[in-house]
């Protein structure tokens, strides 16, 4: 893979473990993220007005998948959310990270029937999920598959199954755009500020109707502006990466640099258990996306 994309994936790794860390400690609630999708929103909308002629042009099949899109992206931030009230960062978040990483290549082979990952590709791939296997696990004979059922497993499942499906949407949303002749910066930005009102489109009446959540003004709008800062930001740097590549399942792997980020933070700024296993899941983790990158 090229250097650029490498760089911009770390940098995207390294805002969405910061962002993740600041929703771990303020999602009391789904809403809060439909304040962060807003503000995210209102904070990159300018960039608009450089790309605005060129969004009429874009066939219609563009438009479904980015309705698509939002689908799958508030299955995810519905699941991160609900899975952090519940669970620690420094479990949540290396599972929720890990897992597309099998899934993506999987579902992308089914779907276009070919795949430019090599066997060492797999095996790193398989080792970045090993190494999330065992983060749950506090002693070697406790290790059983009943340790991922419970409420925070079911959440962040649903996150995963989110984060398949948009990483898998997006990547043919951006095809589309670079063929109708857009450059790099300019469909992954355009498009991950669009998602936006595509997910408010799908969360606010999910927070309201389903989960019964009043949409009040934050007690800490820095956090939500923080948040929504990041988070539009960091999947914007995604998406141009995502323009730069042939494949998506490469991109995938490599955000999981963001996993040993975000359980340190979850280790040291918000006080959380560091056990042996945790620590053993993060080197294999480690091992995996090293194999992956070179």
């Amino acid at each position: 893979m090229a250097t650029l994309p490498i760089m911009l994936i770390v940098f995207s790794a390294l805002t969405h473990a910061l962002w993740n860390s600041l929703g771990k400690r303020s999602a009391v609630n789904v809403s809060f993220y439909v304040w962060a999708s807003t503000f995210g929103f209102i904070i990159y909308s300018p960039l608009l007005l450089f790309t605005y002629p060129k969004l009429s042009a874009l066939p219609i099949q563009f438009w479904g998948l980015l309705l698509v899109s939002g689908a799958f992206q508030s299955m995810y931030l519905i699941g991160l959310a609900k899975a952090y009230q519940s669970g620690d960062l420094s479990l949540v978040y290396p599972l929720l990270r890990s897992f597309p990483v099998l899934f993506v290549p999987l579902f992308y082979f089914f779907i276009y029937g070919q795949s430019s990952l090599t066997l060492a590709d797999c095996f790193g791939m398989l080792l970045i999920v090993v190494g999330a296997l065992l983060i749950p696990t506090t002693k070697l004979r406790n290790l059983s598959i009943k340790n991922y059922y419970n409420v925070t497993m079911a959440w962040t499942s649903l996150a995963v199954l989110g984060t398949v499906g948009y990483s898998l949407v997006d990547s043919a949303a951006i095809n589309i755009m670079s063929e109708s002749g857009w450059g790099s910066f300019e469909a992954g930005s355009s498009f991950a500020i669009l998602q936006c009102l595509s997910v408010l489109l799908f969360m606010v009446p999910l927070v309201k109707i389903v989960f019964k959540e009043k949409i009040e003004w934050p007690a800490k709008p820095i956090f939500m502006f923080g948040t929504g800062f990041a988070l539009v930001g960091t999947y914007l740097t995604v998406l141009v990466a995502m323009s730069m590549v042939v494949e998506v399942s490469y991109l995938v792997a490599l955000r999981q640099l963001s996993i040993p980020i975000g359980v340190m933070i979850g280790v040291l700024y918000l006080k959380e258990h560091l056990s042996s296993f945790k620590l053993i899941g993060l080197m294999v983790m480690f091992i995996g996306l090293v194999v992956v990158s070179v």
